[in-house]
């Protein structure tokens, strides 16, 4: 009896189209940075806070990278599977 979890991947919010009504990601449009310590006197917008502070999500997963790391995962585990979640990127 075990739990497999499969991530799709996908930007929240975008790629399902907000399908789901208590989806926070739902009406979100990209942001500009709003600026840091590192960031060069009278600019906003450095390669630290452009990059590292923001959440940036890829598309979805190709398939065959998904059904490789499916495999993957099945043959490590020794039970049966009980249930599969499907995760867009988001939490499962």
């Amino acid at each position: 009896m075990t739990h497999l979890s499969v991530d799709i991947g996908g930007r929240p919010g975008i790629d399902c189209r907000g399908f789901c009504e208590y989806c926070y990601f739902r009406h979100v449009k990209e942001t500009a940075p709003l600026g840091c310590r590192y960031c060069p006197p009278y600019k906003k917008g450095c390669d630290y806070c452009s990059r590292s502070v923001r959440e940036y999500y890829r598309g979805f997963r190709d398939l065959r990278e998904i059904a490789d790391d499916v495999l993957a995962r099945l043959q490590v585990i020794p039970d049966e599977v009980s249930r599969v979640t499907i995760s867009g990127g988001g939490d499962p």
